[in-house]
């Protein structure tokens, strides 16, 4: 069985300044404080095609270009976010992960084995148990891909202010 997620992490301030700048993101939540965008090549091109010129990945991460970088750097403003990756196949594999805040990469780009998504995810404030891990307190471990991530995990709009 395999593991392919490629996501957005933010705590809710800067999940809602995500979906002002980017309104065609799903997001969906686990804990309630921190969120998940899944993405995809198309809603990347589609969302950067009209600032640069999509541009090819290194060998270990699938979707992280140039451009999206420069996007997340962008969006991140006065904030905080992660972009994760998973590629695993019957058990291996690995998985990447940066942290960008206040518009500054504070963990550049990283792919290892393992541990890579939990060190982010401590940026982000997310903490871990005796059982479960940073992770599993996302709720990564529920789903093997972006499809699973938004079917069952607990969808998320921003409140709007009347």
């Amino acid at each position: 069985m395999g593991h392919y997620i490629q996501a957005i992490v933010a705590p809710e301030s800067t999940a809602k300044r995500l979906i002002d700048r980017w309104p065609e993101l799903s997001a969906c939540t686990h804990n309630g404080q921190h969120f998940l965008f899944p993405i995809d090549a198309e809603l990347i091109d589609a969302k950067i095609a009209p600032i640069t010129t999509p541009q090819e990945t290194d060998d270990t991460f699938m979707l992280l270009t140039v451009g999206l970088h420069q996007l997340l750097v962008d969006i991140s403003g006065d904030g905080i976010l992660a972009y994760i990756e998973t590629e695993y196949h019957g058990g291996q594999g690995g998985q990447g992960a940066m942290v960008i805040q206040d518009g500054k990469e504070i963990m550049p780009p990283e792919w290892s084995e393992s541990d890579t998504i939990n060190k982010a995810l401590r940026l982000l404030g997310i903490g871990s148990t005796k059982t479960e891990d940073e992770f599993l307190m996302l709720g990564l471990g529920m789903a093997r891909n972006n499809d699973d991530l938004l079917n069952r995990l607990t969808p998320w709009k921003p409140k709007t202010i009347a």
